[in-house]
């Protein structure tokens, strides 16, 4: 559809008529355009590669001149977008055309115009492009332009001007972005032949590499100098190197320098490919005949064949001169220990040589480090062996020292093993293990052995020990034969699992529940809770007692069930004796609901007391009242309180009774009623000073009342507290006190 006015002069010569076109309306689709036969060497305007066949485009303006000596207004309208374009070109007699073009445009889909919908997006600009040359070999284009907003890779930039100029397939230009979370100035030089050149100095002033959605972690953010060189794009042809100097870099907020950082790839002699990363913190450097865009697949296909790992096709020509060495060394483990990995600390000097041959199928490699932490958990001088040999996969890990806890102050225990080992093999479908470790240094027998095997089959997993022997404290502890833990899609099945230790048993059969119809049994005898210290030390709280009876673990309506009937004898809490405890759940098909009957019974010189119950109804499946749970505790002694406050306070004595209701949902609990605290003293650590007090406490539903409350130090001042801390469901609490002396 055409709606305007056009008059053309000096016709029947098309190219040397004069026109003047006033464009009121004009709409079309790339179809109709493409059918409108033009005076030119090109007959038609195709534009279908462009934008879809059907999609309408309009457009209005004028344009006024000869074929090669014209000035134009066009304002272009489509589904990508509203483009405004002011155009100017002639063409002199020497055959040397100028050129002016303006182009400015409001969120155009420019990604979706180039078929490019996962690089580019939307841009707002405002360009100016001026051009001069005989011809499009040598045509030189000079622009200068601002985007108010350009999408990149998922982020939209704010405040990108360039300026620079294209000539003889070389790009030369100026960038500066002022983007909130990017501010840069670089100079990019391009050389496009057939192998491209590539040269780009970037300031890089202020990089939020997350926000920029470059990293989905630690919230970094650099500063630095950069230097980069390519030759080439292809990643497993090109060359180059990436400097990076006076790097500042920020962790969650937390400061880091970096002096200097260097990546190259280069050809060495014989023309073996060269991979070098210096920095402060790493060295490595990777040496062979490899195709970087093949090696991660490579390194996989090695180890499938010795151990399934994923299903390949044929296809080894390509990888059989494929080869390569690497070394790495660390220099500083501070970015791991405090960022990458928060606590686990690597010794500086630890270092990795790897060779590998990817035709053959071969590879060795050593891990040597002085020191491993992870938190608490210490592996001293520690080596690592891997190697291929007669057409199995070997292993060998050995640690002096592998320490669990280590002696404080407070406490000189030390629990750990000295001399441990793991070794085995794979091969096809199985790996062959061996675990040990020898304790020498101390009267009582620590030291293990245990053996076995893991096979892969058919999309099913299957681990067995074959034979165990550990000695702990002179204890010995073994895992019977004829176990298995087998693990396919349906889920993880333990099979005969029984766990021996002295007169401890524990027995684990059944299925780790996925789906309603299974369940998982555990039962105990005599079990020790002490044999869990390693999980609950980790949570600042310490069991102890005897505990017999058995707990199911199955699945309904997708919720995980936990039925027991357990009985812990000589209970104890955070080394405070609490007595007999039993632990009963039970499942009513009828309400939907968990029963709980769990009580701890003490006695004393004068008889049987019960000193915490807890009954009651958790209905899993409601959006409301989901827990009808009575608490009632009698002299609980507060002392057991205390790992987890030892930070802030100390000493605690004292006991507690009372009565709570325990209302609501896991997520939004309604929990009130008295606690009665008698004889309770603390010290308050950052003070040094101890305080005694009597009070009772007063739960409602939006707030703990501690009205009345009257504290005392050790020189008999007193002060009395009224105030209540007011929450929503125990969750953006705010204090309300009143103190007076």
């Amino acid at each position: 559809r055409f709606h305007g006015n056009f008059a053309i002069k000096g016709l029947p010569d098309f190219f040397s008529s004069y026109m003047d076109v006033e464009i009121f309306e004009l709409s079309s689709t790339a179809c109709d355009l493409k059918k409108f036969s033009l005076p030119t060497e090109e007959t038609y305007i195709d534009l279908s590669e462009l934008v879809e066949c059907d999609e309408v485009f309009s457009a209005k303006g004028n344009f006024k001149g000869y074929y090669e000596d014209f000035k134009t207004r066009l304002i272009l309208s489509s589904n990508e977008g509203i483009v405004d374009t002011d155009i100017a070109f002639t063409r002199i007699e020497n055959d040397t055309i100028y050129f002016d073009a303006k182009l400015k445009g409001d969120t155009v889909d420019i990604g979706r115009f180039l078929n490019m919908p996962n690089l580019i997006g939307k841009v707002t600009m405002d360009v100016k492009l001026s051009g001069y040359g005989n011809n499009t070999d040598d045509i030189k284009i000079i622009t200068d332009g601002f985007f108010k907003s350009f999408d990149f890779l998922d982020y939209r930039y704010k405040l990108v001007g360039i300026n620079g100029w294209y000539q003889n397939d070389s790009l030369n230009a100026n960038l500066r972005v002022g983007d909130k979370n990017l501010m840069m100035n670089a100079d990019v030089a391009l050389k496009i032949d057939k192998i491209p050149l590539i040269d780009v100095r970037a300031d890089i002033e202020y990089a939020n590499l997350e926000n920029l959605k470059l990293i989905n972690a630690y919230n970094l953010i650099l500063i630095s100098d950069l230097n980069l060189q390519l030759k080439g794009f292809d990643p497993d042809l090109m060359t180059g190197r990436i400097v990076l100097d006076s790097t500042i870099m920020y962790f969650n907020g937390e400061k880091y320098w970096m002096q200097h950082a260097l990546l190259s790839k280069s050809k060495g002699e014989n023309e073996l490919d060269i991979m070098e990363l210096t920095t402060d913190y790493a060295d490595a450097k990777m040496i062979g005949n490899y195709q970087l865009t093949e090696f991660g697949n490579n390194m996989v296909r090695l180890f499938d064949h010795y151990y399934n790992v994923q299903d390949f096709e044929n296809g080894l020509d390509s990888i059989a001169s494929q080869y390569a060495s690497i070394e790495m060394e660390l220099k500083k483990s501070n970015l791991i220990e405090e960022q990458i990995i928060p606590g686990l600390y690597i010794a500086p000097g630890t270092t990795l040589n790897t060779d590998m041959n990817f035709g053959s199928n071969h590879m060795s490699a050593m891990l040597r480090s002085e020191k491993i932490e992870y938190r608490e958990v210490k592996l001293d001088r520690n080596v690592f062996k891997l190697e291929t040999n007669l057409n199995r996969l070997t292993f060998n890990y050995h640690l002096d020292n592998l320490i669990f806890k280590d002696s404080t102050r407070d406490d000189p225990t030390v629990f750990g093993v000295d001399d441990f080992n793991v070794s085995g093999s794979a091969g096809s479908d199985s790996i062959d293990y061996r675990i040990t470790w020898n304790n020498q240094d101390i009267t009582l027998k620590n030291s293990a052995f245990v053996n076995g095997y893991m096979t892969y089959r058919n999309e099913m997993s299957k681990f067995i020990i074959n034979e165990s022997k550990v000695y702990v404290n002179d204890t010995l502890w073994q895992v019977e034969q004829g176990n298995s833990i087998v693990m396919d899609e349906e889920g993880t099945h333990f099979n005969n699992v029984n766990i021996r230790g002295g007169q401890s048993l524990m027995k684990i059969s059944g299925k780790f529940p996925n789906q309603d119809k299974d369940s998982l049994l555990i039962e105990f005898k005599d079990w020790k809770l002490s044999h869990f210290d390693i999980i609950t030390n980790a949570f600042r709280f310490d069991l102890n007692g005897k505990i017999n009876g058995v707990l199911n673990i199955s699945r309904i309506y997708d919720n995980l069930n936990f039925v027991s009937d357990l009985t812990i004898n000589d209970f104890y809490f955070n080394k405070e004796y609490l007595g007999t405890a039993s632990l009963i759940n039970t499942w009513n098909n009828t309400s939907k609901s968990v029963y709980f009957d769990s009580e701890i019974l003490r006695k004393g010189d004068s008889g049987e007391g019960r000193v915490f119950s807890a009954k009651g109804y958790y209905y899993p499946f409601r959006d409301a009242d989901a827990f009808d749970l009575k608490i009632d505790f009698n002299r609980l002694k507060l002392k057991a309180v205390e790992p987890f406050l030892n930070e802030f306070i100390s000493n605690i004595e004292g006991v507690a009774s009372g009565n709570l209701n325990l209302k609501g949902t896991p997520d939004r609990p309604q929990l009130t009623g008295m606690i009665d605290m008698k004889r309770a003293a603390l010290v308050v650590n950052y003070l040094n000073t101890k305080y005694s007090f009597s009070n009772a406490i007063i739960l409602e539903p939006d707030r703990i009342n501690f009205d009345e409350l009257v504290i005392y130090d050790t020189l008999g001042n007193f002060a009395n507290i009224d105030g209540y801390l007011k929450h929503d469901h125990f969750k953006n609490s705010v204090f309300n006190v009143r103190l007076s002396t």
